[in-house]
């Protein structure tokens, strides 16, 4: 191990010289391939970077029409409740006032029928009472009677049913 200039090995001259030489040589050969490499997959990170972006983007915007949406529908279905509760309110009072008319008729129907009824009861009622004067009448007069005695009767009797 000869030092031939202030201690260091000639060997260790020759590696370092050596190492040198293929990282010259290394660097002039490969320095193009390994920029355009480089380049090459800094511009394939950039397109990445920029498709990932625009999926972000472009799920961020579906993400609002979504909620737009739901936000929509909430509004849209408050308000069919709110139209189907009135709607119900309204046939209920259709179908109350319905029921108020209908049992207003029939009472108004029931009251005419009782009405009816009694007429037709007094009528029957006056028929009876004067088939019974009228026999009444004509056992008495069959007692008392002579021929103007009936005459003068019988024209009062007419007299008395056309007042009546």
């Amino acid at each position: 191990m000869d030092s031939s200039s202030g201690g260091v090995p000639v060997v260790v001259l020759y590696q370092v010289i050596n190492v040198g030489a293929l990282f010259a040589l290394l660097f002039f050969l490969l320095r193009k391939k390994v920029a355009g490499v480089l380049a090459q997959r800094k511009e394939d990170y950039d397109t990445k970077v920029r498709s990932a972006r625009q999926v972000v983007e472009e799920a961020e915007q579906r993400n609002s029409e979504i909620k737009n949406k739901i936000n929509s529908i909430e509004a849209s279905k408050t308000q069919a409740l709110e139209e189907a509760r009135e709607s119900a309110k309204e046939l209920k009072n259709g179908l109350v006032q319905d029921a108020r008319l209908r049992a207003e008729q029939m009472k108004q129907d029931a009251q005419r029928a009782v009405q009816f009824e009694f007429e037709k009861a007094k009528n029957n009622l006056r028929a009876e009472v004067m088939e019974e004067v009228l026999r009444a009448s004509q056992t008495n007069i069959a007692k008392n009677a002579t021929e103007q005695k009936m005459e003068m009767l019988n024209k009062e009797f007419i007299n008395g049913v056309r007042a009546n």
